[in-house]
């Protein structure tokens, strides 16, 4: 199983990374929206942990255009 994070806080994606990681599943992490629509369509997660508040694209926006994309 494949989790993508996607926060522009170093913090958070560290921690998160290192919890799911613990519970053995493999973790791909993103720093904006835009970033992390690019590694959903590549890399296909299972799960997508997206923060709101992030540069560039906001998580909502991101999140609307992963949910209408059909590779996503």
């Amino acid at each position: 199983m494949k989790v993508l994070i996607i926060d522009d806080s170093v913090i958070m994606r560290d921690i998160l990374s290192a919890l799911i990681s613990e519970a053995n599943y493999e973790v791909i992490t993103a720093v904006d929206g835009v970033q992390g629509i690019q590694k959903a369509i590549i890399d296909k997660p299972d799960l997508i942990v997206l923060d709101v508040e992030m540069p560039k694209m906001k998580g909502y926006q991101a999140c609307r255009f992963l949910k209408t994309d059909i590779r996503t």
